[in-house]
């Protein structure tokens, strides 16, 4: 019976180890997944400067985010989001996003006024980058 009793005495131990192993594997699947993208769903649709025929923008912008954390503070500010996207985008001229600088410009612009808007609701920089996924003007 000792005979028993001292082989399984270090099985808590081992069982333990396994454990704390296999929580620090799921930490480490958790954060694997960032950086991170989050889409924001639905496309941004925005009217055009009038002047002339009506001209619309329909973009699809995904935001990257560094942690999970960002990632539930980005979805949490959703609609701060859009909405300054929106502003942002809507009334402007068509001719000023016809080129690739062009938009690169206009990425950079969003990009600082985003991390503006959400550094000032959470005191931290929340997206590291967007990205245009698609862009018609028509």
């Amino acid at each position: 019976m000792r005979l028993i009793h001292r082989r399984f005495s270090f099985l808590p131990i081992i069982l333990l180890s396994l454990l704390t192993a296999l929580g620090h594997a799921s930490e480490e699947a958790a954060n694997s997944d960032y950086p991170g993208y989050v889409p924001l769903k639905p496309s941004i649709v925005v009217n055009l400067d009038p002047s002339g025929r009506a001209k619309y923008l329909k973009v699809d912008i995904q935001c990257q985010v560094d942690t999970a954390e960002d990632a539930a503070l980005l979805e949490k500010h959703m609609p701060l989001v859009r909405d300054r996207l929106i502003s942002l985008l809507g009334g402007r001229s068509a001719d000023e996003m016809r080129t690739t600088q062009q938009r690169d410009d206009l990425r950079a612009e969003l990009l600082s006024k985003l991390r503006e808007a959400l550094g000032d609701q959470t005191g931290r920089v929340v997206v590291s980058a967007i990205y245009f996924t698609g862009f018609i003007i028509q």
